[in-house]
């Protein structure tokens, strides 16, 4: 991976042909253009100095400035730091200290202002902690909760501002301090033990409903706020699905929906239509979220996220596709102020984060399920590839099988647990690869740190990844990490370049971690509000370093890494055994 030298007497960057390149597809630049860029000289970019975009920041969904954009923002649960890039004025990013180890960030709009603020949940004593974007030097205190609370920052009096409220799991009551009337709190026990809160609002009032999702029947209770007493059931899901109530056909109320692991199908019940409910393949839950503002010029609505390195900093960059659309925009962290954005893709198409010419930058892809094609465009040149592998119903699971650096093409399919592999080093010697069940999900990966992507499953019904390392492919080994309804996130977490063994939770809204730098301990982290994403490196799919400036952090990436596995919040302890068995 290219990294730029800082001069600091001139204060410039000297990037490679690739970064040139990129930014000539952007301004629709001739190939002649582009293989004739060679070195581009720009301002050194102060944005360098905050280094956001590392794994294990808090990816949060608001708007900062008031401009109705959505801001490049995330909030660092090792120091309690918030980087905001603001849509309005990208080239003055703003760093806030707010919030300590432990904490959940609860980012909402308090004073009505149209701001988004700065606020953390405390749940070692249930304080709310809130610096309102209309009077930055009061900030305020809010005691409104206890251990064992989920909190829930969202609008539930309809006067414009986010109410402090909670879900108590171990007795399914909603306490809400509405900020129209403080003093007269409303207290609704709602559901039993095991339920899903859910953040929503199903009428179009306006406000927040009481709303929970049952696992073990697939239904979902609802409390209309417009007339609270008519409540209402739906029997949507199935055991092991994963509810996501957004509003997908733009009617401003939420649908019901739910994604299955098995086949990874998003099943969608639109308000506007409820008798013609639909079903497609989609990327995991973890990234897809709800946009109330517009990201660049497109359009309020739902967005999946891409996660990756798209301009070869170092850092992950915001990276959002319309699935509507086919729309991606892209805010580098290295030039905020010049967003990425081209239309790739159509309505069905599941896009993909990867570096598929070796460049070390991501590259725009999209799968269509409908005719198992892959269609890429090359950061390197912009050349388009289009290949066809895989049939309906397969799922696409890239990597970079064959460690050179690229990533291939390679699909998961259901029915006989079977991996088809193109190598890149090699496009005329496909090969298969048995590993998995039915009802498996295929998680993408490098579990050996090798470089090379292994072959591994996780299986929801017992919480068990099973995995073939690439490194001693005729062995595998199997680590328990997780429970029934969880969803598999893997990642390099800690910057080691091994993929570690992640869960999200969805009672809590909270990620799970086994670390390979800590494999006696988990850790837990708060992703606090629904749609806020925590960040993640993807080894085997893209080179990723962190701090690539002398300038973005004091410490070593070493130094950043321990420290981010020491201030995690530590739970309990898990070994973690590598044991690998002969395959039959």
């Amino acid at each position: 991976m290219f990294i730029p030298e800082a001069d600091s007497r001139s204060g410039i960057f000297l990037l490679s042909i690739r970064r040139k390149a990129r930014r000539l597809m952007r301004s629709g630049a001739s190939a002649g253009a582009l293989c004739a860029a060679a070195v581009l000289v720009c301002p050194h970019a102060g944005w360098a100095q905050t280094a956001q975009g590392q794994a294990s920041d808090i990816r949060v969904v608001g708007d900062f400035d008031g401009d109705g954009n959505l801001d490049q923002a995330v909030w660092r649960p090792s120091n309690g730091v918030w980087y905001v890039v603001p849509s309005s004025n990208p080239g003055s990013p703003i760093e806030q200290q707010w919030g300590t180890v432990g904490d959940i960030a609860v980012a909402a709009d308090y004073d009505g202002d149209g701001r988004t603020d700065y606020a953390v949940y405390r749940p070692s004593n249930g304080n709310w902690y809130v610096i309102p974007s209309s009077n930055p030097g009061n900030a305020s205190t809010v005691q409104w909760g206890i251990t064992g609370d989920i909190p829930i920052a969202g609008d539930f009096d309809g006067d414009g501002k986010a109410d402090n409220s909670v879900f108590r799991p171990s007795d399914a009551t909603w306490y809400v301090r509405p900020s129209g009337n403080p003093g007269n709190p409303t207290v609704r026990q709602w559901g039993i033990q095991g339920d899903i809160p859910i953040s929503a609002d199903f009428d179009g009032d306006n406000r927040l409903d009481f709303v929970v999702y049952r696992p073990s029947n697939g239904t979902w209770y609802v409390v209309p706020s417009s007339n609270p007493g008519n409540p209402s059931t739906m029997q949507w899901g199935l055991a092991g699905d994963i509810p996501v109530a957004l509003d997908f056909d733009g009617d401003n109320k939420a649908d019901y929906a739910v994604w299955r692991p098995n086949g990874e199908v998003l099943y969608v019940v639109p308000s506007t239509n409820p008798g013609q409910w639909y079903a497609q393949q989609s990327p995991s839950p973890n990234a897809i979220f709800y946009s109330k503002w517009s990201i660049n010029g497109q359009p309020k609505g739902v967005y999946y996220r891409v996660n990756g390195d798209y301009d070869g900093d170092g850092l992950l960059d915001l990276a959002v596709w319309n699935p509507k659309s086919g729309i991606w925009v892209v805010l580098e962290t290295h030039t905020p102020g010049s967003p990425l954005v081209q239309q790739w893709g159509m309505q069905g198409d599941i896009p993909l984060s990867g570096d598929f010419d070796g460049d070390g930058l991501i590259d725009f892809a999209v799968w269509r399920p409908s005719n198992g094609t892959w269609y890429v465009i090359q950061s390197s040149n912009g050349n388009i590839i289009t290949q066809q592998w895989g049939l309906a119903g397969d799922i696409p699971v890239a990597g970079n099988y064959d460690t050179d650096n690229r990533t291939d093409f390679a699909v998961y399919r259901l029915a006989g647990g079977n991996w088809y592999v193109i190598p890149s080093s090699a496009p005329n010697n496909a090969f298969a690869q048995q590993w998995g069940i039915p009802g498996d999900v295929p998680v993408r990966g490098d579990f050996d740190g090798d470089g090379s992507s292994d072959f591994a499953v996780y299986r929801p019904s017992d919480g068990n990844w099973l995995v073939v390392p690439s490194s001693a492919t005729n062995t595998y080994f199997v680590q328990q990490w997780g429970l029934p309804g969880d969803l598999p996130i893997a990642g390099d977490y800690d910057y080691d370049g091994v993929t570690d063994f992640v869960i999200l939770r969805q009672t809590g809204q909270t990620v799970w971690l086994s670390l390979s730098t800590a494999p006696d301990a988990t850790y837990m982290d708060p992703l606090g509000l629904a749609g806020n994403f925590e960040l993640f490196a993807q080894p085997g799919l893209t080179a990723f370093a962190p701090d690539v400036t002398a300038a973005a952090a004091p410490s070593s990436a070493t130094a950043e890494a321990g420290a981010r596995a020491v201030t995690r919040t530590k739970r309990q302890k898990h070994p973690w055994h590598k044991k690998l068995m002969p395959r039959e």
